[in-house]
Protein backbone atom coordinates (compact mmCIF):
# COMPACT_ATOMS: atom_id res chain seq x y z
CA UNK A 1 0.00 0.00 0.00
CA UNK A 2 1.34 3.43 -0.92
CA UNK A 3 1.71 5.68 2.13
CA UNK A 4 2.40 9.30 1.26
CA UNK A 5 4.94 11.32 3.21
CA UNK A 6 2.06 13.50 4.35
CA UNK A 7 1.13 11.06 7.15
CA UNK A 8 4.64 11.24 8.58
CA UNK A 9 5.08 14.99 8.30
CA UNK A 10 1.64 15.85 9.66
CA UNK A 11 2.24 13.62 12.69
CA UNK A 12 5.48 15.51 13.30
CA UNK A 13 3.57 18.74 12.64
CA UNK A 14 1.03 17.99 15.38
CA UNK A 15 3.87 17.24 17.81
CA UNK A 16 5.59 20.47 16.82
CA UNK A 17 2.31 22.36 17.33
CA UNK A 18 1.94 20.89 20.84
CA UNK A 19 5.56 21.69 21.66
CA UNK A 20 5.05 25.34 20.71
CA UNK A 21 1.77 25.62 22.62
CA UNK A 22 2.87 24.09 25.91
CA UNK A 23 5.94 26.34 25.86
CA UNK A 24 3.89 29.38 24.89
CA UNK A 25 5.94 30.08 21.75
CA UNK A 26 3.66 32.48 19.91
CA UNK A 27 5.42 34.18 17.00
CA UNK A 28 6.05 32.58 13.64
CA UNK A 29 9.68 33.73 13.86
CA UNK A 30 10.34 31.95 17.17
CA UNK A 31 8.49 28.85 15.98
CA UNK A 32 10.74 28.71 12.93
CA UNK A 33 13.82 28.96 15.17
CA UNK A 34 12.59 25.96 17.14
CA UNK A 35 11.61 24.12 13.94
CA UNK A 36 15.18 24.44 12.62
CA UNK A 37 16.53 22.63 15.71
CA UNK A 38 14.43 19.53 15.07
CA UNK A 39 16.38 16.76 13.33
CA UNK A 40 13.39 15.20 11.56
CA UNK A 41 12.59 18.44 9.72
CA UNK A 42 16.16 19.05 8.60
CA UNK A 43 15.55 22.82 8.32
CA UNK A 44 13.17 22.28 5.38
CA UNK A 45 11.39 25.64 4.97
CA UNK A 46 8.85 24.15 2.57
CA UNK A 47 7.77 21.62 5.21
CA UNK A 48 7.54 24.39 7.82
CA UNK A 49 5.33 26.52 5.56
CA UNK A 50 2.91 23.66 4.89
CA UNK A 51 2.70 22.57 8.52
CA UNK A 52 2.19 26.16 9.58
CA UNK A 53 -0.54 26.67 7.00
CA UNK A 54 -2.56 23.50 7.65
CA UNK A 55 -1.98 22.99 11.38
CA UNK A 56 -1.15 26.31 13.03
CA UNK A 57 -3.38 28.57 10.92
CA UNK A 58 -6.19 26.48 9.45
CA UNK A 59 -6.25 23.70 12.08
CA UNK A 60 -7.29 21.32 9.32
CA UNK A 61 -10.15 19.12 10.53
CA UNK A 62 -8.89 15.96 8.80
CA UNK A 63 -5.36 16.18 10.20
CA UNK A 64 -6.43 16.92 13.77
CA UNK A 65 -9.14 14.24 13.71
CA UNK A 66 -6.87 11.54 12.34
CA UNK A 67 -4.29 11.95 15.10
CA UNK A 68 -6.83 12.41 17.91
CA UNK A 69 -9.36 9.67 17.26
CA UNK A 70 -11.90 8.90 19.94
CA UNK A 71 -11.79 5.74 22.06
CA UNK A 72 -14.71 3.47 21.29
CA UNK A 73 -16.48 4.04 24.62
CA UNK A 74 -17.50 7.53 23.47
CA UNK A 75 -19.40 6.18 20.46
CA UNK A 76 -21.93 6.92 19.15
CA UNK A 77 -21.32 10.61 19.88
CA UNK A 78 -24.15 13.15 20.24
CA UNK A 79 -25.22 14.77 16.97
CA UNK A 80 -23.88 18.12 18.11
CA UNK A 81 -20.32 16.76 18.20
CA UNK A 82 -20.51 15.58 14.60
CA UNK A 83 -19.94 19.17 13.52
CA UNK A 84 -16.85 19.58 15.72
CA UNK A 85 -13.23 18.49 15.28
CA UNK A 86 -10.75 17.28 17.90
CA UNK A 87 -8.32 20.03 18.80
CA UNK A 88 -6.22 18.77 21.69
CA UNK A 89 -6.35 15.63 23.82
CA UNK A 90 -5.17 15.01 27.39
CA UNK A 91 -4.91 11.48 28.75
CA UNK A 92 -3.89 10.08 32.15
CA UNK A 93 -1.58 7.42 30.78
CA UNK A 94 0.59 5.10 32.85
CA UNK A 95 3.69 6.98 31.70
CA UNK A 96 4.39 10.19 33.55
CA UNK A 97 5.75 13.01 31.46
CA UNK A 98 9.45 13.69 31.91
CA UNK A 99 9.36 16.57 29.47
CA UNK A 100 11.83 19.38 30.05
CA UNK A 101 11.89 22.85 28.53
CA UNK A 102 15.63 22.71 27.92
CA UNK A 103 15.10 22.79 24.15
CA UNK A 104 15.89 26.54 24.21
CA UNK A 105 19.53 26.01 25.15
CA UNK A 106 20.08 22.77 23.25
CA UNK A 107 21.33 22.21 19.77
CA UNK A 108 19.50 19.92 17.36
CA UNK A 109 17.18 17.31 18.87
CA UNK A 110 14.72 14.59 17.86
CA UNK A 111 11.12 15.64 18.37
CA UNK A 112 10.00 12.00 18.33
CA UNK A 113 12.26 11.21 21.29
CA UNK A 114 11.45 14.41 23.14
CA UNK A 115 7.70 13.96 22.74
CA UNK A 116 7.67 10.21 23.21
CA UNK A 117 5.47 10.42 26.31
CA UNK A 118 3.00 12.59 24.43
CA UNK A 119 2.19 9.79 22.00
CA UNK A 120 0.25 6.69 22.91
CA UNK A 121 -1.09 3.82 20.93
CA UNK A 122 -4.82 3.91 20.34
CA UNK A 123 -6.31 5.03 23.67
CA UNK A 124 -8.52 2.34 25.20
CA UNK A 125 -10.50 3.20 28.32
CA UNK A 126 -12.27 0.25 29.94
CA UNK A 127 -13.57 -0.89 26.58
CA UNK A 128 -15.94 -3.81 26.85
CA UNK A 129 -15.48 -6.10 23.84
CA UNK A 130 -18.98 -7.46 24.34
CA UNK A 131 -20.41 -4.07 23.43
CA UNK A 132 -18.65 -3.71 20.07
CA UNK A 133 -21.62 -5.22 18.28
CA UNK A 134 -23.43 -1.94 18.95
CA UNK A 135 -21.37 -0.23 16.29
CA UNK A 136 -21.41 -0.61 12.56
CA UNK A 137 -17.94 -1.74 11.50
CA UNK A 138 -16.62 0.89 9.13
CA UNK A 139 -13.45 -0.83 7.99
CA UNK A 140 -10.50 -2.82 9.21
CA UNK A 141 -7.85 -0.78 10.93
CA UNK A 142 -5.20 -1.79 8.39
CA UNK A 143 -6.97 0.28 5.72
CA UNK A 144 -5.12 3.31 7.09
CA UNK A 145 -1.54 3.53 8.34
CA UNK A 146 -1.07 2.51 11.98
CA UNK A 147 -3.08 4.78 14.22
CA UNK A 148 -1.23 6.70 16.90
CA UNK A 149 -3.39 8.95 19.04
CA UNK A 150 -1.40 11.99 20.12
CA UNK A 151 -2.20 13.20 23.62
CA UNK A 152 -0.65 15.23 26.44
CA UNK A 153 -0.27 13.50 29.83
CA UNK A 154 -2.67 14.84 32.46
CA UNK A 155 -0.88 16.54 35.35
CA UNK A 156 -1.25 19.59 37.56
CA UNK A 157 -0.55 21.87 34.57
CA UNK A 158 -3.53 20.69 32.52
CA UNK A 159 -5.64 23.84 32.89
CA UNK A 160 -2.64 26.04 32.14
CA UNK A 161 -2.15 24.08 28.93
CA UNK A 162 -5.86 24.22 28.07
CA UNK A 163 -5.75 27.99 28.45
CA UNK A 164 -2.78 28.20 26.08
CA UNK A 165 -4.54 26.11 23.44
CA UNK A 166 -8.00 27.69 23.67
CA UNK A 167 -7.24 31.29 24.61
CA UNK A 168 -8.55 32.82 21.36
CA UNK A 169 -11.29 30.25 20.69
CA UNK A 170 -14.89 31.34 21.27
CA UNK A 171 -16.66 27.99 20.88
CA UNK A 172 -15.04 25.00 22.59
CA UNK A 173 -16.74 21.78 23.67
CA UNK A 174 -15.04 19.30 26.00
CA UNK A 175 -15.52 15.55 25.89
CA UNK A 176 -14.20 13.77 28.98
CA UNK A 177 -14.09 10.56 30.93
CA UNK A 178 -14.30 11.66 34.56
CA UNK A 179 -14.97 9.59 37.66
CA UNK A 180 -16.12 6.65 35.49
CA UNK A 181 -18.72 8.76 33.64
CA UNK A 182 -18.57 10.33 30.17
CA UNK A 183 -19.42 14.02 29.91
CA UNK A 184 -19.77 16.63 27.17
CA UNK A 185 -19.70 20.21 28.35
CA UNK A 186 -18.35 23.73 28.23
CA UNK A 187 -15.79 25.22 30.54
CA UNK A 188 -17.00 28.04 32.82
CA UNK A 189 -14.57 30.94 32.32
CA UNK A 190 -10.98 29.85 33.03
CA UNK A 191 -11.78 27.65 36.01
CA UNK A 192 -11.90 23.91 36.60
CA UNK A 193 -15.72 24.10 36.60
CA UNK A 194 -17.70 22.79 33.59
CA UNK A 195 -21.33 23.02 32.57
CA UNK A 196 -22.18 19.51 31.38
CA UNK A 197 -24.54 19.27 28.40
CA UNK A 198 -24.55 15.47 28.10
CA UNK A 199 -23.70 12.52 30.33
CA UNK A 200 -23.24 8.86 29.47
CA UNK A 201 -22.40 5.76 31.45
CA UNK A 202 -19.98 3.23 29.99
CA UNK A 203 -22.91 1.24 28.64
CA UNK A 204 -25.81 3.37 27.54
CA UNK A 205 -26.78 6.44 25.55
CA UNK A 206 -26.02 10.11 26.03
CA UNK A 207 -28.58 11.99 28.11
CA UNK A 208 -29.08 15.76 27.95
CA UNK A 209 -28.19 17.48 31.21
CA UNK A 210 -27.49 20.94 32.63
CA UNK A 211 -25.25 20.45 35.64
CA UNK A 212 -22.08 22.16 36.83
CA UNK A 213 -19.15 20.05 38.04
CA UNK A 214 -15.81 21.00 39.56
CA UNK A 215 -13.16 18.74 38.03
CA UNK A 216 -10.75 16.99 40.38
CA UNK A 217 -7.65 16.28 38.29
CA UNK A 218 -7.01 13.05 40.22
CA UNK A 219 -10.30 11.62 38.89
CA UNK A 220 -9.85 12.86 35.31
CA UNK A 221 -8.75 10.11 32.92
CA UNK A 222 -9.35 11.74 29.53
CA UNK A 223 -10.39 15.13 28.19
CA UNK A 224 -10.56 16.38 24.61
CA UNK A 225 -11.19 19.95 23.47
CA UNK A 226 -13.19 20.24 20.24
CA UNK A 227 -13.66 23.19 17.87
CA UNK A 228 -16.41 23.74 15.28
CA UNK A 229 -15.75 22.55 11.73
CA UNK A 230 -16.32 25.21 9.10
CA UNK A 231 -17.49 25.02 5.52
CA UNK A 232 -14.23 26.58 4.34
CA UNK A 233 -12.27 23.86 6.13
CA UNK A 234 -14.10 21.09 4.30
CA UNK A 235 -13.63 22.81 0.97
CA UNK A 236 -9.91 23.28 1.57
CA UNK A 237 -9.53 19.69 2.80
CA UNK A 238 -11.08 18.00 -0.23
CA UNK A 239 -11.13 20.83 -2.80
CA UNK A 240 -13.90 22.19 -4.99
CA UNK A 241 -14.09 21.58 -8.73
CA UNK A 242 -16.62 22.48 -11.41
CA UNK A 243 -18.72 19.99 -13.38
CA UNK A 244 -19.63 21.69 -16.64
CA UNK A 245 -23.10 22.67 -17.83
CA UNK A 246 -24.75 20.13 -20.19
CA UNK A 247 -22.86 17.22 -18.60
CA UNK A 248 -24.87 14.04 -19.16
CA UNK A 249 -25.95 12.10 -16.08
CA UNK A 250 -27.02 8.45 -15.97
CA UNK A 251 -29.17 6.54 -13.52
CA UNK A 252 -30.36 2.92 -13.67
CA UNK A 253 -33.56 1.78 -11.99
CA UNK A 254 -35.36 -1.53 -11.84
CA UNK A 255 -38.08 -0.82 -9.30
CA UNK A 256 -39.30 2.71 -10.12
CA UNK A 257 -39.99 3.50 -13.76
CA UNK A 258 -41.56 6.90 -13.20
CA UNK A 259 -40.27 9.32 -15.81
CA UNK A 260 -39.15 12.86 -15.12
CA UNK A 261 -38.17 12.14 -11.49
CA UNK A 262 -35.04 13.93 -10.26
CA UNK A 263 -32.70 11.59 -8.38
CA UNK A 264 -29.99 12.21 -5.78
CA UNK A 265 -27.24 10.04 -7.27
CA UNK A 266 -25.95 9.78 -10.83
CA UNK A 267 -23.18 8.18 -12.81
CA UNK A 268 -21.12 10.61 -14.87
CA UNK A 269 -20.40 7.95 -17.49
CA UNK A 270 -22.73 5.26 -18.84
CA UNK A 271 -20.34 2.40 -18.01
CA UNK A 272 -21.42 2.07 -14.39
CA UNK A 273 -24.74 0.83 -13.03
CA UNK A 274 -25.29 2.61 -9.72
CA UNK A 275 -27.87 0.04 -8.65
CA UNK A 276 -25.45 -2.83 -9.29
CA UNK A 277 -21.97 -1.29 -9.71
CA UNK A 278 -20.18 -4.62 -9.23
CA UNK A 279 -22.27 -6.47 -11.85
CA UNK A 280 -23.44 -9.18 -9.47
CA UNK A 281 -27.02 -9.48 -10.77
CA UNK A 282 -26.78 -10.40 -14.43
CA UNK A 283 -30.48 -11.04 -15.09
CA UNK A 284 -31.90 -7.87 -13.54
CA UNK A 285 -34.39 -5.88 -15.61
CA UNK A 286 -33.03 -2.30 -15.70
CA UNK A 287 -34.08 0.94 -17.32
CA UNK A 288 -31.63 3.73 -18.04
CA UNK A 289 -32.60 7.31 -17.22
CA UNK A 290 -30.71 10.13 -18.90
CA UNK A 291 -30.39 13.60 -17.36
CA UNK A 292 -28.42 16.77 -18.04
CA UNK A 293 -26.94 19.55 -15.91
CA UNK A 294 -28.74 22.86 -16.38
CA UNK A 295 -25.75 24.94 -15.27
CA UNK A 296 -22.17 24.68 -14.07
CA UNK A 297 -22.05 22.86 -10.75
CA UNK A 298 -19.50 23.30 -7.94
CA UNK A 299 -18.80 19.88 -6.43
CA UNK A 300 -16.82 18.78 -3.39
CA UNK A 301 -14.19 16.46 -4.84
CA UNK A 302 -13.82 13.50 -2.48
CA UNK A 303 -11.10 12.06 -4.70
CA UNK A 304 -8.67 14.54 -3.20
CA UNK A 305 -7.71 15.15 0.40
CA UNK A 306 -4.81 16.51 2.41
CA UNK A 307 -3.14 13.15 3.13
CA UNK A 308 -3.35 11.82 -0.40
CA UNK A 309 -2.54 14.90 -2.39
CA UNK A 310 0.70 16.63 -3.28
CA UNK A 311 1.59 18.52 -0.09
CA UNK A 312 4.74 16.52 0.64
CA UNK A 313 4.89 14.23 -2.37
CA UNK A 314 5.79 14.44 -6.03
CA UNK A 315 3.09 15.79 -8.31
CA UNK A 316 1.54 14.06 -11.28
CA UNK A 317 1.90 15.64 -14.68
CA UNK A 318 -1.41 17.45 -15.18
CA UNK A 319 -0.91 17.38 -18.94
CA UNK A 320 -1.85 13.68 -18.81
CA UNK A 321 -5.24 14.35 -17.20
CA UNK A 322 -7.22 13.65 -20.39
CA UNK A 323 -10.60 11.93 -20.26
CA UNK A 324 -13.93 11.56 -21.98
CA UNK A 325 -15.96 14.76 -21.94
CA UNK A 326 -19.05 14.30 -19.74
CA UNK A 327 -21.00 16.44 -22.23
CA UNK A 328 -20.08 14.22 -25.15
CA UNK A 329 -18.22 10.97 -24.49
CA UNK A 330 -16.83 11.00 -28.05
CA UNK A 331 -14.67 13.98 -27.19
CA UNK A 332 -11.48 13.90 -25.11
CA UNK A 333 -10.69 16.79 -22.80
CA UNK A 334 -8.14 17.70 -20.14
CA UNK A 335 -9.81 17.99 -16.74
CA UNK A 336 -8.21 17.47 -13.30
CA UNK A 337 -11.63 16.67 -11.83
CA UNK A 338 -11.36 13.15 -13.27
CA UNK A 339 -7.64 12.58 -12.94
CA UNK A 340 -8.02 9.32 -10.98
CA UNK A 341 -10.34 7.57 -13.44
CA UNK A 342 -8.72 4.48 -14.87
CA UNK A 343 -5.31 5.18 -13.35
CA UNK A 344 -4.97 4.06 -9.74
CA UNK A 345 -1.19 4.47 -9.86
CA UNK A 346 -1.25 8.26 -9.99
CA UNK A 347 0.52 9.78 -7.01
CA UNK A 348 -2.48 11.88 -6.00
CA UNK A 349 -5.10 9.16 -6.39
CA UNK A 350 -6.11 7.74 -3.03
CA UNK A 351 -6.99 4.15 -3.82
CA UNK A 352 -6.56 1.25 -1.45
CA UNK A 353 -6.34 -2.40 -2.49
CA UNK A 354 -8.35 -4.80 -0.34
CA UNK A 355 -9.44 -8.43 -0.67
CA UNK A 356 -13.03 -9.05 -1.66
CA UNK A 357 -14.14 -10.84 1.54
CA UNK A 358 -12.12 -13.99 1.12
CA UNK A 359 -12.27 -14.20 -2.66
CA UNK A 360 -9.21 -13.85 -4.84
CA UNK A 361 -10.64 -10.75 -6.44
CA UNK A 362 -9.35 -7.40 -5.29
CA UNK A 363 -11.06 -4.07 -4.97
CA UNK A 364 -9.10 -0.85 -5.44
CA UNK A 365 -11.34 1.61 -3.69
CA UNK A 366 -11.44 5.32 -3.02
CA UNK A 367 -10.26 6.66 0.34
CA UNK A 368 -11.54 10.25 0.18
CA UNK A 369 -15.05 9.21 1.14
CA UNK A 370 -13.61 7.21 4.04
CA UNK A 371 -11.74 10.30 5.18
CA UNK A 372 -15.02 12.21 5.22
CA UNK A 373 -16.52 9.46 7.38
CA UNK A 374 -13.54 9.77 9.73
CA UNK A 375 -14.26 13.49 10.15
CA UNK A 376 -17.89 12.72 11.02
CA UNK A 377 -17.42 9.72 13.35
CA UNK A 378 -14.01 10.79 14.81
CA UNK A 379 -12.66 7.26 14.33
CA UNK A 380 -11.59 4.97 11.49
CA UNK A 381 -12.85 1.88 13.28
CA UNK A 382 -16.59 2.37 13.68
CA UNK A 383 -19.41 4.12 11.90
CA UNK A 384 -22.27 5.71 13.83
CA UNK A 385 -25.33 4.28 12.10
CA UNK A 386 -27.29 4.97 8.97
CA UNK A 387 -29.55 7.51 10.65
CA UNK A 388 -26.83 10.11 10.08
CA UNK A 389 -25.48 9.64 6.59
CA UNK A 390 -22.64 11.75 5.18
CA UNK A 391 -25.00 13.60 2.82
CA UNK A 392 -26.71 15.09 5.87
CA UNK A 393 -23.35 16.23 7.15
CA UNK A 394 -22.47 18.00 3.88
CA UNK A 395 -25.94 19.55 3.65
CA UNK A 396 -25.37 21.10 7.08
CA UNK A 397 -22.46 23.05 5.57
CA UNK A 398 -24.48 24.10 2.48
CA UNK A 399 -22.50 21.83 0.17
CA UNK A 400 -24.99 20.78 -2.49
CA UNK A 401 -23.03 18.18 -4.45
CA UNK A 402 -19.97 15.92 -4.36
CA UNK A 403 -18.15 13.47 -6.61
CA UNK A 404 -16.03 10.42 -5.90
CA UNK A 405 -14.62 7.47 -7.84
CA UNK A 406 -15.84 4.02 -6.92
CA UNK A 407 -12.50 2.45 -7.84
CA UNK A 408 -11.69 -0.80 -9.63
CA UNK A 409 -13.38 -4.12 -8.87
CA UNK A 410 -12.44 -7.47 -10.45
CA UNK A 411 -10.24 -5.54 -12.89
CA UNK A 412 -13.25 -3.58 -14.06
CA UNK A 413 -13.13 0.19 -13.85
CA UNK A 414 -15.95 1.62 -11.77
CA UNK A 415 -16.43 5.20 -12.79
CA UNK A 416 -17.41 8.42 -11.04
CA UNK A 417 -20.55 9.12 -9.03
CA UNK A 418 -22.21 12.49 -8.54
CA UNK A 419 -24.30 12.90 -5.40
CA UNK A 420 -26.61 15.71 -4.29
CA UNK A 421 -27.29 16.53 -0.66
CA UNK A 422 -30.31 18.70 -1.50
CA UNK A 423 -31.93 20.76 -4.28
CA UNK A 424 -30.96 18.42 -7.12
CA UNK A 425 -33.86 19.75 -9.22
CA UNK A 426 -32.13 23.14 -9.21
CA UNK A 427 -29.32 21.72 -11.33
CA UNK A 428 -30.72 18.66 -13.14
CA UNK A 429 -33.30 18.15 -15.88
CA UNK A 430 -34.77 14.90 -17.19
CA UNK A 431 -34.02 13.97 -20.83
CA UNK A 432 -35.18 10.43 -21.61
CA UNK A 433 -35.55 6.80 -20.54
CA UNK A 434 -34.72 3.54 -22.35
CA UNK A 435 -34.87 -0.17 -21.52
CA UNK A 436 -31.62 -1.82 -20.39
CA UNK A 437 -28.79 -0.46 -18.28
CA UNK A 438 -26.98 2.63 -19.46
CA UNK A 439 -23.86 0.78 -20.64
CA UNK A 440 -25.81 -1.05 -23.33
Amino acid sequence: MFIPKSFYYFKLGILFYILCKINNIKSRENRLILFNKINEFNKNKDVFDKIYKHIFKRKNCLIFTYYMQLPNIFQPIPDELIYYKPFITFYHSSNDSNYSSNYAISDNFSILKLMNNYCTDRIRIHEDKKEKWLYKVLQDQHIFPDITTISIPINENIFIYINQFTKKETDVLYLMFYDNIIYVGRRINDTNKFNMLYTKKLIGKYVSTNININIDIKKLVYIMALLPITRIELIKTFDIDVLKKDSLLYHNRSDDLTENVIRNFYALYPDINLIDPFGLFKDADYHCFLYKLKSDLCVLNLNKDIFYHDLFDEKDDEKTFVYKDTRNNKNIIQDKLFHCIGDKDRKQCNFNIIKDYGNKDTWDRNKGKRMLTLIIAKTTLYWLDYSFYYINFLAHFDIDAFVYHYGIFRNKLLSTELGFTKNADKYVKYISMKKGDCSK
